[in-house]
């Protein structure tokens, strides 16, 4: 299923959100509980998770994987929400994640709203496959068979909240009790001029707080920052909570049913073949200081598709820290993907009109959202203007050491 959150969903100023009815499976909460500091216990008392201690979160990336380790086999719910607004307008995109540890099974909701109208999708997965069911009133499903459930299981949700942890510095403790837990509370002190959340230099004011055990989970993550761009004041407010680690229960959904026979039917599966590509290798460019900053997918028409036009594609990235839409450009940036002839003996580059046509889809990883690292991962979605989709995981090696460029 499409991790719309392995990264906080197209984080700052843009909203968008998951499809499917409400009858059965709104499962949206909202985080909004306040933390109470009344407890006899100190500072003094507590054990500090790797990346924290008595004085501040000293390293937000050791903290954001001790929080990963300990929850990614387990039970949990966790939500993400960004709101912003801005001259006027005004937009929410809530995303939802829950995942049984016993079964395997994982269910998703990602939901949009803003002026300009929203959208719902949702996920589910199981040992046998993944589903999707995007919209409200025409709806559309997406069934990928699989053997296991990984593929949405492991979605970056577990990590989504090392962006936030970097977007500042935390400092400040105290000790509080929150749901009956016991926990630390750092408080935002100042923004890291390195996020990519959203432009430093542009932020008039900032709070927020981290809520984190002894045993390195994060139970709660707020960043809220007021910017003045280009003489507009925009408020943007992002928030990462565990709602519940343990006992979680996930049933199949009354849709997915549905979604098989669609999927099963003839007419549904000669759309879902025409006009496909196949992705035949992926390659990752290596820089000085060891990491991918350029990634190429080698791709080719599937079998027994019809031509595919590049141009009207869209990809739709979904990396560590940043997840969006890119469309053709003339040159791979922030917000576009290139497309180069390999072999194209008829010159129709960037229309994949033979079986022996081999293009690259370029990807600025840079731009996106940072150079990649040894170990991260990006999940690509590639549709095409028939709807047919190819999804494609690329993965960084471990070690980059000596590399100018690897396989992904």
């Amino acid at each position: 299923m499409a991790v719309v959150l392995v990264a906080l969903v197209t984080l700052a100023g843009c909203t968008s959100g998951p499809s499917g009815d409400s009858s059965g499976d709104d499962r949206t909460t909202t985080a909004t509980d306040v933390a109470s500091t009344t407890t006899t216990t100190t500072l003094d008392d507590l054990t500090y998770p790797d990346g924290a201690n008595d004085e501040g979160v000293e390293n937000a990336t050791e903290l954001a994987e001790s929080h990963a380790s300990m929850i990614a086999d387990r039970g949990y719910v966790v939500e993400l929400v960004v709101s912003h607004s801005s001259d006027g307008e005004s937009g929410t995109s809530t995303y939802v994640v829950e995942r049984d540890a016993e079964t395997g099974e994982t269910y998703q909701d990602y939901e949009r709203s803003s002026a300009y109208g929203g959208e719902r999708t949702l996920a589910y997965a199981n040992g046998t496959g993944v589903y999707e069911k995007r919209g409200t009133d025409d709806v559309t499903y997406e069934v990928r068979r699989t053997e296991t459930s990984d593929d949405l299981a492991r979605n970056d949700i577990v990590t989504a909240v090392r962006p936030l942890l970097r977007a500042g510095e935390f400092e400040d403790p105290r000790v509080v009790s929150w749901k009956d837990r016991t926990l630390v509370e750092y408080r935002l002190g100042g923004i890291a001029n390195d996020t990519r959340l959203f432009d430093p230099e542009t932020v008039t004011n900032a709070s927020g707080s981290v809520l984190v055990d002894e045993q390195g989970v994060v139970h709660r993550v707020s960043v809220n920052v007021t910017q003045r761009v280009d003489g507009t004041e925009q408020r943007t407010q992002f928030e990462y909570r565990v709602s519940k680690l343990g006992d979680v229960d996930v049933e199949k959904p009354g849709w997915v049913s549905e979604a098989v026979e669609r999927h099963e039917s003839d007419d549904d599966s000669g759309a879902r073949v025409s006009n496909r590509v196949q992705v035949v290798s992926a390659f990752g460019n290596v820089t000085e200081n060891e990491r991918v900053d350029r990634v190429t997918l080698t791709v080719m028409r599937a079998a027994g598709s019809d031509d595919v036009d590049l141009s009207t594609a869209t990809v739709e990235w979904i990396g560590p820290e940043t997840a969006t839409t890119l469309t053709h450009g003339e040159r791979a940036s922030a917000n576009r993907f290139a497309v180069e002839a390999i072999k194209d003996p008829d010159g129709s580059v960037p229309v994949l009109d033979g079986q022996d046509d081999r293009f690259t889809v370029v990807l600025d990883a840079s731009e996106i959202g940072g150079t990649l690292e040894e170990g991260q991962a990006a999940q690509l979605k590639i549709t095409t203007e028939s709807g047919a989709v190819t999804i494609y995981r690329i993965t960084v090696p471990t070690s980059l050491a000596g590399e100018s460029a690897v396989t992904v």
